[in-house]
């Protein structure tokens, strides 16, 4: 099992079915228009001809066979594609900015893709990182607007310029969901980018030598230094680097935003644009691909990337065929609506195919999106289904969280879910719990009321998170 997990792979639900899914790592959430015709391909002959894009910026194919591995290896091979560590206790996909290099503005203080595969360079399928005590992930922000969740990742690197306007990274470290989330450490170090590699290196090596092996429940890099303490961790850290480090705080914004870039906007190249697709509950089919695929192949340096919200940038789109092409979308079921809630619900695979999951999930995102589909609010409220309390669809972050819990009950339309908000404050990064043990087939009409009612009862220019301080409690 540690094996295939060292591939990429993991055992589908059931458990003895003897299929897998099988996680492709995208640095950056990058990914070549040749690279897209490899995935069609394999889901098409060896998977369930079903895409899913997930909070890493990775891909996930469905119903792998194992006697199929070799061609499915061979196809991403050739195409450059790769999937190890995208699984078990490894290095785990790189995320960044999704618009990295794009960016039409003075908000990106470096372009983060080049570092990210460099990372990925650092670690991939590297025997000495194949087994560590916990996963590990490593996530980017290069530009001002902070999109990118570094605060729940066990790195977080977020660029920023010294007093001589040298560009470095700020580090953060120990963040983490699950059961116990905790936000990643400002450890008040700067890093130049020529020292960042090494730094990372460093700072793995700790965690490989010193995380907790015997309980898993206690082995990420957040319990690591919640047991030894900051000054322990980086005293540690200075040794192993043999250099003093950089004791300096140059960030004078460190708000998590909820950006995803969706829509049609200006890239630096004023010839050209990127259009952000919103993708229901972060999947595809293998049909929409093809279409998608088919409307973008006359464009010759078209490119996608892959956001946390698991949603869909086209890159290098002319100017001058910006309407052509958002006609084409509309026709194939992308871009239906101008407000769409489709690319502000994350959700993760649920017990359709995840054997951990005690609820489904993505069949409960379309349906909460079809219920908000005629409500519009000019507010980015982001909405998140877990089907456990390992929080891979990230609802203990969003704005309205639901999570998957324990029910009795056999009866599938009677799964339970506990429902969460967000509420204002400097303290208040998770979100807080409301309603305990909702059933499934009445959190469409429950998320529609909570929204009806914010948006009756909301004071001018006040956001979604205070009125949930003010609102909602328990008592909801």
């Amino acid at each position: 099992a540690i094996i295939l997990k060292w591939h990429g792979l993991y055992q589908q639900k059931p458990i003895d079915s003897g299929l897998f899914m099988l996680r492709i790592k995208l640095p950056n959430g990058i990914i070549k228009f040749d690279q897209l015709k490899t995935i069609l391909n394999i889901s098409r002959r060896v998977g369930l001809n079903i895409i899913d894009l997930t909070t890493r910026q990775n891909i996930q194919l469905r119903s792998i066979e194992l006697e199929n591995l070799p061609f499915v290896f061979s196809e991403l091979s050739k195409s450059g594609l790769f999937s190890h560590g995208s699984c078990g206790d490894n290095v785990r996909n790189v995320i960044g900015c999704p618009i990295s290099g794009l960016s039409n503005g003075k908000m990106e203080v470096v372009n983060t893709i080049p570092l990210a595969k460099k990372i990925t360079t650092s670690f991939l399928a590297n025997p000495n990182y194949a087994n560590l005590p916990r996963k590990f992930k490593i996530a980017l922000c290069g530009c001002t607007r902070h999109c990118v969740p570094y605060e729940i990742n066990d790195i977080g690197l977020v660029a920023t310029t010294n007093n001589n306007d040298n560009i470095g990274y700020q580090l953060f470290a120990g963040g983490g969901l699950s059961s116990q989330p905790q936000i990643a450490k400002n450890l008040n170090i700067w890093i130049p980018q020529e020292n960042i590699i090494e730094t990372i290196t460093k700072i793995i090596d700790i965690f490989n030598d010193f995380g907790n092996r015997f309980n898993r429940k206690k082995a990420r890099l957040k319990h690591l230094i919640s047991d030894w303490g900051t000054d322990k961790f980086l005293m540690e850290l200075e040794n192993r680097l043999n250099k003093p480090l950089y004791f300096e705080n140059y960030l004078n914004n460190e708000t998590f935003s909820k950006v995803d870039h969706m829509e049609i906007h200006p890239q630096k190249d004023p010839n050209y644009c990127y259009i952000g697709l919103p993708v229901k509950v972060g999947r595809i089919s293998s049909d929409q691909l093809e279409k998608l695929i088919d409307i973008i192949s006359i464009y010759k340096d078209v490119g996608i990337r892959i956001t946390h919200y698991q949603n869909i940038i086209i890159t290098n789109i002319p100017v001058n065929q910006i309407s052509r092409v958002i006609e084409n979308l509309r026709f194939v079921d992308f871009l239906n609506k101008n407000n769409s809630w489709s690319g502000k619900v994350i959700s993760c695979t649920g017990k359709e195919f995840c054997n951990r999951a005690l609820t489904e999930t993505k069949n409960i995102g379309v349906k909460i999106i079809d219920a908000l589909d005629k409500f519009k609010l000019d507010d980015d409220i982001t909405i998140g289904i877990s089907g456990c309390s390992n929080d891979c669809g990230q609802n203990r972050i969003s704005d309205i969280g639901i999570q998957g819990v324990y029910s009795k009950s056999d009866d599938s339309s009677n799964e339970k879910f506990n429902i969460s908000v967000k509420k204002n404050g400097n303290n208040n990064y998770f979100n807080e719990l409301i309603m305990k043990k909702i059933n499934k087939n009445e959190l469409d009409t429950l998320i529609l009321n909570i929204l009806t009612d914010y948006s009756s009862r909301k004071l001018k220019n006040e956001t979604f998170n205070n009125y949930a301080s003010r609102c909602l409690s328990e008592e909801f």
